[in-house]
């Protein structure tokens, strides 16, 4: 089994930056548009020797350990609408766990569960199959490390790694996926539009070279 811990320092970036947008909002065609998903999926991650597509197949089983049912119904509803965009409709027993609560209640959960995990504020680390397939996901949200205005984009962005969505991109686009833009509690359109796309058109296990020539061919 092969394990990913998430990059934190990418979601920090992407959570606390609220950069303005610079100039028109990039084309969604060419090489650039290519560049921008590429950013967001590809990584060389531990045990693997080239960096090739990671995602679900199904549905997975969504387990939430909070204590505010707030948070508990506004994760329920994130997770259902990035399942929703990317077509995932076959129900499974694989765990998908999100923790949430303070540093010092996370910290020990973090250690015990993921070992090798330096649990700062927020991360999400995945395991997947041979076939790239990911397997389970664990989730954690330090409540107490996180501005109360950015706790639901932070929650919102998280869970989109735990999807296989590994990273931001700084190239501008309308997207949770562009460190260019305002975080956002809510996936935008060309959000939607990049989870569906990636989970119809892209096999796990697809490297760059061949995803490049499917953006071309499929992407509209």
């Amino acid at each position: 089994m092969k394990a990913f811990k998430y990059s934190l320092a990418s979601v920090l970036f992407h959570i606390t930056a609220l950069i303005s947008v610079n100039g028109a909002v990039s084309s969604e065609s060419g090489l650039q548009f290519r560049t921008f998903i590429e950013d967001i999926i590809y990584i060389q991650h531990v045990g693997t020797i080239v960096p090739v597509c990671k995602r679900w197949t199904v549905v997975p089983d969504l387990i939430i350990e909070a204590s505010s049912s707030g948070i508990k119904s506004f994760i329920q509803e994130s997770f259902s609408s990035i399942c929703f965009a990317a077509n995932l409709s076959t129900e499974s027993k694989l765990p998908f766990t999100v923790y949430v609560g303070t540093y010092a209640q996370l910290s020990k959960i973090a250690a015990d569960k993921v070992p090798e995990l330096k649990l700062i504020d927020q991360a999400s680390w995945f395991s997947w199959n041979d076939d790239f397939t990911i397997r389970e996901n664990v989730v954690f949200i330090c409540t107490d490390k996180i501005p109360s205005d950015k706790l639901k984009s932070t929650i919102l962005r998280t869970l989109l790694a735990g999807f296989g969505f590994t990273h931001s991109s700084s190239l501008n686009y309308p997207s949770n996926f562009s460190s260019t833009q305002k975080a956002s509690a809510t996936l935008t359109p060309l959000d939607k539009k990049i989870l569906s796309f990636i989970y119809t058109q892209v096999p796990p296990g697809t490297d760059k070279k061949n995803f490049s020539e499917i953006v071309k061919s499929n992407w509209k």
